[in-house]
């Protein structure tokens, strides 16, 4: 069936609509409307802030909001088969009605319409009935963390089967609708830009821990009550469950506590109980459980055991939700909380202690985003490396959904840094290029006044910046249309470019020909979370009192993306491209020259106003300088071997920058760069790592919020296909694209990169004298340029076009 590309609302009668009544933040509303139909195959189309979920006569078939801005939203066109008779459509919206980095206050409404075609055959309007939900309450708003929203409280004594074709609904009142206000005059509308993810099945119950808990005071939140107000007595599983003959868990009758404990009225009996699902997953808790009606359970989420249970309180983020059961079987899945996390711990507080609970399902339901298949990739020997490529590309997955995000359990959020580095290493791994381009777009339409774009995407007008990450979603544009070939995200966003380019030379300093960093209310000069470059807050002018220079490098890269950018679209014009070559050239010689120190072949992060140099070195810095080409060829050697001197920190966030430079100067850098790699992702796996940590201290890091699944230390999903297989485009789309083989201690490899319209097939073995015999496959729009290192020269090549 054919979807129609403009507004499907437009000539409907369809408007937004809500509950009657004032809303909350963290509502959960119902909607309800009984038809008649023919059996015809009909087109469902609906917008929703902030999340929905769609129910046919009582059976899901559909969930997923994009996320996306107040006034901009995005619609999503559903097909339905309907059978002849009456139907009665449920839509679950959840209305968050708060600013976070992952979303946007919006306006806590749904719209929508049913089409046959051209013909409607219902609408939202206020024949619909809408109240709240009865047992996933409303305005709870505690808040999980300052990214992701609020926790979730269910109260399944209060359960309606809402969504039914025989649910009585005639007390329930009308739908209202939704008023303009706070801002909004209107909502523009347009396709939902890439499907939603889906869900994927369950992951196993494995209990692992077991104990006996007291609890004697609530505290503000659940996660806080569940790690400061309960007392634990760890008991082996067998003392505190019988396993039944179909592998249910029966709770054993609770010991007596402590005499102060036992018989103090304000105290709750209860136990533990921890569920390994084996691997990080991403999806909704899933809970089967029998029990007496309120019964108390609060059920926490996490990465790991490193304390011995869960981390459900981390430095004021909360990581539990609760459910208070109705009487017998309750089956509940936490809705629209999406998760990331290995380790599910539930505190179960039956109201009578000596009611024994059964136990069928502890764990998560999976919700993943489609991709094309894997590509193939093989080396000999084989080593560790099935499992680093086999792990990025898990650690990719649980990071992507509606877009990109960072980490799965603490954030959840679309950085500019962080998906550039996504979608390169994914490039070379499924070739996802809408998925990378609607990311791109959601972070564009967050550029302010001033040039730069939102933190994070979508987020509010006025939201906190960091300066370099506008620098480098414009890097990441190019490289999207490099390597997809696509220049429409170019061209929608070339004059807001043009406007960023413009801001950054507005701040050229004219004694010294460096950049100034920008100052504001709302702007961090974050570069990386090391020591010097977490950067400071910057107000007004007096707190600019220095030259950085991975500030200055980062604007180079965005100035040299830009004229790429130009140079690759056919519509440009030469003039604006000459410019900013002329003046790319001049700032990287500034740059070399202010923050090059020959006594030491290295560079100096920072340079005070009198041009004295900082003490602050950063391998950050050399990298930069390195892999951007504003060192000197003759001296790149010079400033790797400096590198290797001393210690200067360095976390995961560039390992980009270090493998691009470190990959080309020399036999002696590409050694090492393959080494550290290997040691630091080896060393996680040997620790039992299902995903790649956020930085090399794991879960101690960021006072014991280090994320475990932390998709920009994918690195070897990027290194397998651009430096062992050495297939990198050279023309957008790979019209042309570089053989650069660095076989490293491999004997031989094989493998695919996808490009547009099919596969780059690499094959190549080592001779006794180190040259390569490759042989190359690619589609006929392509053509193959061989760069061979000095070390590992072509004896042989053979290419076919398909």
């Amino acid at each position: 069936m054919k979807i129609p590309n403009e507004n499907p609302f437009a000539a409907s009668g369809a408007f937004w609509i809500q509950p009657a009544g004032d809303l909350s933040p963290d509502s959960f509303e119902c909607f309800r409307k009984v038809f008649f139909s023919d059996e015809i195959h009909a087109v469902l189309f609906i917008s929703a802030d902030t999340d929905f979920i769609i129910y046919l006569d009582g059976q899901e078939i559909f969930r997923g909001q994009f996320p996306d801005y107040r006034h901009r939203k995005t619609w999503t066109a559903v097909p339905l088969n309907l059978q002849r008779g009456t139907h009665v459509l449920a839509i679950l919206v959840y209305a968050c009605g708060k600013a976070f980095s992952t979303g946007v206050r919006g306006c806590m409404s749904m719209i929508c319409t049913l089409k046959q075609g051209p013909r409607v055959l219902l609408s939202s309007d206020c024949s619909w009935k809408a109240k709240l939900h009865s047992s996933i309450l409303s305005g709870i708003q505690q808040i999980r963390t300052s990214q992701l929203g609020f926790v979730m409280t269910i109260d399944a004594r209060k359960e309606e089967d809402w969504t039914a074709k025989n649910f009585d609904d005639r007390s329930w009142p009308y739908a209202v609708p939704w008023i303009p206000s706070d801002g909004i005059c209107r909502i523009d509308l347009e396709q939902r830009p890439v499907p939603p993810p889906r869900l994927c099945g369950r992951t196993v119950f494995k209990p692992v821990k077991a104990g006996w808990i007291s609890r004697t005071k609530e505290y503000p939140s659940y996660a806080q009550t569940v790690s400061q107000g309960d007392r634990i007595a760890f008991e082996s599983l067998e003392n505190v469950f019988d396993t039944l003959p179909d592998g249910d868990l029966l709770s054993r009758s609770l010991p007596n506590f402590p005499e102060n404990n036992r018989n103090a009225a304000d105290t709750l009996r209860g136990f533990m109980l921890i569920s390994d699902t084996l691997e990080e997953n991403t999806g909704f808790i899933e809970i089967e459980i029998k029990a007496p009606e309120g019964t108390l359970i609060d059920i926490s989420h996490g990465e790991h055991l490193a304390d011995g249970t869960v981390r459900a309180f981390v430095g004021g983020r909360n990581f539990t939700d609760r459910l208070i059961c109705h009487d017998g079987w309750n089956s509940i899945a936490f809705p629209f909380r999406r998760i990331g996390a290995r380790y599910l711990q539930i505190h179960v507080f039956p109201p009578d202690p000596a009611e024994r609970i059964r136990i069928r399902y502890l764990g998560i339901q999976r919700f993943e985003t489609a991709l094309p298949p894997l590509t193939s990739f093989t080396a000999v020997p084989r080593g560790m490396t099935d499992h680093l490529r086999e792990t990025a590309a898990r650690t990719l997955l649980m990071c992507m959904h509606d877009h990109y995000e960072d980490c799965p359990w603490r954030e959840q959020s679309l950085y500019a840094y962080d998906s550039r580095n996504q979608m390169l290493f994914g490039y070379c791994l499924w070739g996802n290029y809408p998925f990378a381009r609607a990311s791109l777009d959601l972070l564009g339409k967050g550029m302010g006044d001033n040039g730069l774009l939102n933190m994070c995407a979508p987020n509010e007008p006025g939201s906190l910046k960091i300066i370099l990450f506008s620098h480098v979603w414009i890097s990441a544009v190019r490289e999207y249309t490099l390597y997809s070939g696509d220049f429409s995200l170019f061209r929608k966003y070339r004059s807001q470019i043009q406007k960023m380019v413009h801001h950054i030379l507005q701040k050229t300093d004219p004694d010294t020909g460096l950049l100034l960093e920008p100052f504001g209310q709302d702007l961090w000069n974050f570069t990386e979370w090391v020591p010097g470059l977490e950067g400071v807050y910057r107000p007004s002018a007096k707190d600019v009192q220095r030259f950085s220079a991975p500030y200055n490098a980062y604007a180079a890269e965005a100035l040299e993306s830009c004229a790429d950018l130009l140079q690759m679209d056919s519509t440009n014009s030469d003039e604006e491209e000459a410019y900013l070559r002329k003046r790319i050239l001049t700032l990287k010689q500034a740059v070399h020259q202010a923050f090059f120190i020959p006594a030491e072949n290295l560079y100096a992060s920072f340079v005070n106003p009198d041009r004295t140099l900082c003490s602050e070195r950063h391998l950050h810095t050399q990298y930069l300088m390195l892999s951007l080409e504003i060192t000197p060829d003759p001296l790149k050697q010079a400033v790797f071997q400096a590198s290797l001197q001393g210690h200067m920190p360095f976390s995961f966030s560039p390992l980009l920058y270090q493998m691009r430079a470190l990959t080309e100067i020399s036999p002696a850098s590409r050694k090492y760069v393959r080494e550290y790699a290997d040691s630091k992702f080896c060393a996680m796996l040997h620790c039992g790592a299902t995903t790649f940590w956020e930085v090399e201290e794991g879960e101690k890091a960021f006072s014991k919020a280090g994320s475990l699944c932390h998709a920009w230390s994918s690195i070897h999903a990027w290194y397998y296909g651009t430096v062992t297989l050495g297939i990198r485009p050279a023309k957008p789309g790979f019209r042309e694209f570089f053989v650069r083989i660095d076989p490293g201690t491999f004997q031989s490899a094989s493998g695919d990169m996808p490009v547009p319209g099919g596969v780059i097939h690499c094959e190549w073995t080592r001779n006794p004298d180190g040259s390569l015999n490759v042989s190359i496959v690619h589609p006929q729009a392509c053509r193959p340029l061989f760069q061979p290192f000095e070390e590992a020269p072509y004896a042989n090549v053979r290419t076919e076009s398909v």
